[in-house]
């Protein structure tokens, strides 16, 4: 798709020879782009943008419709709105543009890798959950800015390490993937709890101010593979075990010894 995309456009025909010359495709630098060029390459990987297109070619940025991609007064994309817009194809997270703030891509079809190195600085939700997305999470790697995280429901797999999530955290959930180890979140102070009802999220969403969920952490882990000892810094604090449900972990532990079991 990526060779379409380049045969189609002149402008990227041009950048890409320039920025090619002494390297290959792979290697160039997504922060030397413009959105522009970002949203092609990334709905180039797409098998569903026909409402994004005109006589065949993807519109401007700012021409497509701002409830789907938004531009910013400074004209960089800040939000890109797809849920359950039946997209296939592949997901290339390294032209995510550097701006973005929002992305909401949950049910669609979407495979390829995620990749938490490739989330902007500057983003604050986003939803890749109930896609066929692999990969691995590095959850070391998320932006400062995040508040929620939503990928479950795909096949990520490999150990999450929770040792160092961002502050402005609120939303993980990473429910109903292939991940494996333990479940360490001895350095999570937060109350850990459930939204049940989508409420918390739908405040994030809508930039709603969320400062009274500030020291709460809503996660989901259930159906994977984790095993071994839950660790939590104050087992007080875990409001609900249904979290941690439908995994191979028997019991919950805190830093202070006490434990619950599963």
């Amino acid at each position: 798709w990526l060779f379409q995309t380049l045969e189609k456009n002149s402008m990227l025909r041009t950048l890409f020879a320039m920025s090619c010359a002494d390297a290959e495709i792979g290697r160039v630098d997504p922060s030397s782009l413009s959105d522009q060029i970002l949203v092609e390459l990334l709905f180039g990987g797409f098998t569903e943008k026909s409402a994004f297109e005109s006589d065949g070619e993807l519109r401007d940025v700012d021409d497509m419709s701002p409830d789907h991609v938004h531009v910013d007064e400074e004209g960089r994309v800040n939000r890109i709105n797809l849920p359950q817009y039946g997209i296939g194809g592949t997901l290339a997270m390294r032209w995510l543009p550097n701006a973005l703030r929002l992305i909401d891509l949950q049910l669609n079809e979407l495979c390829g890798d995620f990749d938490a190195t490739c989330l902007p600085p500057t983003l604050y939700y986003g939803d890749f959950s109930d896609n066929f997305l692999g990969g691995i999470a590095d959850l070391r790697r998320l932006p400062s800015t995040i508040q929620a995280l939503r990928i479950n429901n795909n096949h990520i797999s490999g150990t999450l390490d929770m040792t160092a999530l961002p502050d402005s955290l609120i939303i993980l959930n990473v429910s109903h993937n292939t991940f494996s180890g333990p479940i360490n979140l001895e350095k999570v102070s937060k109350r850990l709890s459930v939204d049940m009802f989508g409420r918390i999220a739908y405040e994030i969403r809508s930039e709603i101010d969320t400062s009274q969920w500030k020291n709460t952490l809503i996660v989901r882990f259930c159906e994977n593979e984790f095993s071994g000892d839950v660790r939590v810094h104050t087992l007080s604090n875990v409001d609900s075990l249904v979290v941690f449900s439908h995994t191979h972990c028997q019991r919950v532990v805190d830093i202070n010894g006490n434990s619950k079991a599963l």
